[in-house]
């Protein structure tokens, strides 16, 4: 009852006392210690020559393991909403009793837990796979309506998606949901529409998709009489509102952030990675750099899920966008800390390159930008767009647009074309008023409002961002060409200074000349600097200057 009702502390208090009578006791102040001590024995139980003999390991017969196993089945979502570390020896615990003592009606959901740890915490997706494939052959042999739900939604929440694209997520949490449906498990049936809509939203889909989704499945939050349900509905629908509905302040929200903060269950997190994202295309940047540092400090108590790929994600748009500044005390730090995460980022879009590729392009490009490469930076940029439009990603679509406007602020032309797709596919998503700051930006607040128009009536523009950009640098290279041929060298020199290296985003640009056995630096040219005439430098007399 407590279960279902969300009541997670009552259920560990509970399911503590109750295990204590079985002779199973679980210290809460030394769970570091006992995690280590089941994930030795789970390698000697889980070795891949043992794997065979679990999947056909005979019944468990003996009550006071079966009695052990539903209680610990019982507490386990409790635990993963409130403390990771409890979470994770349960779900070892489980898996530990079930390989050795023999298979039950809790053994797909033992072995589907334990593949999340081999994964996520051991980093053995191989492993994990075969341990998922006994979890659902053992499901279909039990009959998948009695522990079907818990089965389903544990693949489809916290392991399916790393190897696979997220859609054939959704399909397990689908059928975590009827399966619970059909049997009266509610509490999994909530918890499957809670992470539907998370999963949905991370993919990038409109918010006309999301207020369907939740009005078709609203009727469900009564019958189902689940708060956390009902909370996570109610912080999507804020934050569409928030994004989308012109005057919609604070105070309107149907759920606040104290209330959030009082809760003390990992709900928090999806909660402050929507307001992370929402500030930063806000563009506060410092605000939303306060709640990622926290975020991504806390990522173990999300363990698994697929939103801790974009936690990942803007932390490190947003610190590279401090970057841009300089401005930062700790900018080594800082560096040495984005670098860790990008490797994350790298590995997660080489194993799900559908969901996560996109994502590890945009931060490559804004990167090389941030270090010069400007060839790099706008076939990345390019890239990453494509990409997002492969796996129908909107919102990542818009965000690559709108990256890629900033990169070229000193080409106005180019600039204006990213930034009207990025105002087309932001409000297509549902963001309109992000759409309307972008059109302020850049100007052209009339255009924008054109494209606004055009993604609510299923308009189409025939050419991305990166095709007609392309097409306007190959014209502005002719205008360029045209120019320096009218010019005397000397104001061609000067030209291609002042106004082509501008263009090309460069920080810095030189010409050199020869003069007899004289290397003369004739200009040298900084950005936001007027240009300088420079010495002459003879062989031997540049040897003792410094590198730069």
């Amino acid at each position: 009852l407590n279960s279902c009702a969300g009541n997670h502390e009552a259920v560990i208090d509970l399911g503590m006392q109750a295990l204590k009578h079985l002779g199973f006791n679980i210290e809460r102040r030394l769970l570091s210690l006992q995690i280590v001590k089941e994930i030795l024995y789970g390698m000697v139980l889980f070795r891949n020559s043992r794997l065979e003999a679990i999947k056909n390991a005979p019944l468990v017969t003996d009550k006071r393991l079966t009695n052990t196993l539903e209680i610990l089945n019982i507490m386990v979502a409790s635990a993963y909403m409130t403390d990771e570390n409890l979470f994770a020896l349960i779900v070892l615990k489980i898996g530990n009793i079930s390989a050795r003592y023999g298979n039950s009606l809790y053994s797909p959901l033992a072995y589907a837990a334990y593949s999340l740890i081999l994964a996520n915490v051991l980093d053995n997706y191989q492993k994990a796979d075969k341990l998922k494939d006994i979890s659902l052959h053992l499901a279909e042999l039990f009959g998948d309506d009695l522990f079907g739900a818990a089965t389903y939604f544990c693949l489809g929440s916290f392991l399916i998606h790393w190897t696979s694209p997220a859609r054939e997520s959704l399909k397990y949490l689908q059928k975590a949901f009827d399966c619970g449906f059909r049997a009266g498990d509610y509490l999994y049936c909530g918890y499957s529409l809670m992470l539907m809509i998370e999963m949905k939203y991370l993919m990038g889909q409109s918010f006309n998709e999301l207020e369907k989704f939740i009005e078709v499945h609203e009727k469900y939050v009564k019958k189902i009489n689940n708060d956390t349900l009902l909370r996570s509905f109610a912080m999507f629908r804020d934050h569409i509102n928030m994004l989308a509905v012109p005057g919609f302040s604070l105070q309107d929200r149907l759920i606040g952030d104290k209330d959030m903060e009082l809760l003390g269950t990992n709900e928090a997190m999806i909660y402050q990675l929507l307001k992370i994202q929402r500030l930063y295309l806000e563009g506060k940047i410092e605000e939303a750099y306060k709640l990622a540092c926290g975020a991504v400090n806390n990522l173990a108590s999300i363990m698994g899920c697929m939103s801790q790929v974009d936690f990942v994600f803007y932390f490190l748009l947003i610190s590279l966008e401090r970057m841009k500044k300089r401005k930062d005390n700790q900018f080594w730090q800082l560096n040495m800390a984005c670098r860790k995460y990008r490797k994350k980022l790298e590995r997660w879009a080489q194993m799900n390159p559908e969901d996560h590729r996109g994502k590890h392009l945009l931060v490559e490009a804004l990167l090389a930008s941030l270090t010069n490469r400007q060839q790099d930076a706008a076939r990345l940029y390019d890239e990453a767009i494509e990409q997002a439009k492969a796996s129908q990603n909107l919102l990542l679509e818009a965000l690559g647009n709108y990256l890629a406007a900033d990169y070229f602020r000193c080409n106005r032309k180019i600039a204006k074309v990213y930034a009207q797709d990025a105002c087309r596919l932001f409000s297509k998503w549902g963001a309109v008023k992000i759409a309307g700051r972008i059109g302020k930006m850049y100007g052209i607040e009339d255009c924008a409002a054109g494209e606004v128009s055009a993604a609510r009536d299923g308009e189409e523009i025939p050419k991305s961002g990166g095709q007609v950009a392309n097409g306007l640098l190959g014209e502005r290279k002719k205008d360029h060409q045209i120019e320096l041929e009218r010019l005397t060298i000397e104001d061609a020199h000067k030209y291609f200074l002042d106004t082509i290296c501008p263009e090309a985003g460069v920080d810095f640009g030189a010409i050199l000349l020869e003069e007899g056995d004289l290397l003369k630096l004739q200009y040298v040219w900084q950005a936001g600097r007027p240009l300088n005439t420079r010495w002459a430098l003879t062989p031997n007399s540049s040897k003792n200057c410094q590198r730069k």
